[in-house]
């Protein structure tokens, strides 16, 4: 069994996550770890989760079977 030190989900079990939380006003950045060099990466685009995420250092697109999410909400 391959070990996953993120604890990243599901693509789909992760969107819909994501999604319940983007409902209730927070920002969902996926984040994803490079298949080639093992950098963690975050997409730019909040509450986007793409097929393919490419690595900042190593240019590797890696498909996003597996992700994780960050959640940020602006306060008042």
């Amino acid at each position: 069994m391959e070990k996953n030190p993120h604890g990243d989900l599901p693509r789909e079990e992760a969107k819909a996550l994501a999604d319940l939380r983007a409902q209730e006003g927070w920002t969902v950045n996926f984040k994803f770890t490079c298949e080639q060099c093992g950098e963690r990466m975050m997409l730019s685009d909040p509450n986007t989760l793409y097929e393919y995420g490419e690595c900042c250092l190593c240019g590797h697109r890696t498909r996003l079977d597996m992700v994780g999410f960050m959640l940020s909400r602006r306060m008042r």
